[in-house]
């Protein structure tokens, strides 16, 4: 007779008494490593669910099948060597003590595997949507900065396209043909179009005009800041010059909601950190934001 199952109680309840029991402690086991997980049915066994599933339960006649799919299983196969395992189940004998230690190392270590898969998920969505914007972007940009270099424009090219995640060299005039140097070039830094020219020494880059570059996070901030100043000089309130003379204000995102705030204080509070600041720190910004 096959037998369906509502819950875990009901499965439980199915059981020999010295089987419940074990059941039990193990449910209490799973929850303690994975406070969140939600029980549920799955495959007319008893399963925990944390942002997809983490392991599955069944109560054979001489042990416990346990299935943290074939992850859980290869990455604690030396403490699972002395129980009989396949690609994705081990058997734990129920005439032996049930390694309690183990199931919570594999509890935890399938929370963090799948709490890693949700985040490259949302990653991946991030940057779909980052490009489907891009896309947007260059097809209403009828607005393009022109930019003035003296000698350098094959260096400043490189320089620039080594540093941005998306970045295009749309195309290239040399002097003199293809043999020749660059002296003028179409390119793009995260969808932003930009023209140069090697125009010689006759104008030069001043602080009256600075790219603005909005970033998500703090890794973004300092990778930028650096990268950006090699060679250059490093200012205030998230300012530098790089070394070509042009400047860029390397701003979080966080900067701008922080500043939103409903409270003036605390804006005015966001504000006087950042002017004490060379490079913006997020963590300082918060809490300048959040002091009492």
């Amino acid at each position: 007779m096959n037998l369906t199952y509502d819950n875990f109680d009901s499965y439980i309840s199915m059981q020999p008494a010295n089987i419940q029991v074990i059941l039990e402690k193990i449910r209490q086991t799973i929850h303690a490593a994975a406070p969140d997980a939600e029980e549920v049915i799955s495959y007319q066994m008893p399963a925990f669910k944390y942002h997809g599933i983490l392991v599955y339960l069944a109560a054979c006649k001489n042990h416990i099948g346990f299935y943290p799919t074939a992850s859980g299983i290869a990455n604690f196969k030396d403490e699972l060597s002395k129980y009989k395992t396949s690609k994705g189940a081990v058997q734990f004998p129920l005439d032996k003590p049930i390694p309690f230690n183990i199931i919570t190392k594999i509890v935890k270590f399938r929370v963090k595997e799948n709490l890693k898969k949700v985040k490259i998920k949302r990653n991946e969505r991030r940057e779909i949507r980052n490009e489907r914007r891009n896309k947007i972007k260059i097809n209403m940009q009828t607005i393009t900065p022109f930019l003035w270099f003296n000698g350098n424009i094959e260096e400043a090219l490189n320089f620039y396209t080594s540093i941005f995640k998306t970045t295009k060299i749309i195309n290239t005039s040399k002097a003199g043909g293809q043999n020749g140097k660059i002296f003028s070039a179409t390119f793009e830094l995260q969808g932003q179009k930009f023209h140069a020219l090697d125009g010689g020494p006759k104008f030069k880059f001043t602080e009256a005009i600075s790219f603005f570059v909005s970033v998500d996070t703090q890794e973004e901030v300092d990778e930028l800041w650096e990268k950006l100043s090699e060679g250059g000089e490093k200012s205030r309130c998230g300012w530098l010059k790089d070394k070509f003379g042009l400047s860029w204000q390397i701003i979080p995102k966080a900067f701008g909601e922080l500043m939103s705030s409903k409270d003036p204080i605390k804006s005015k509070r966001v504000m006087e950190a950042m002017l004490k600041m060379d490079k913006i720190v997020i963590t300082d910004l918060q809490n300048a934001h959040d002091s009492i």
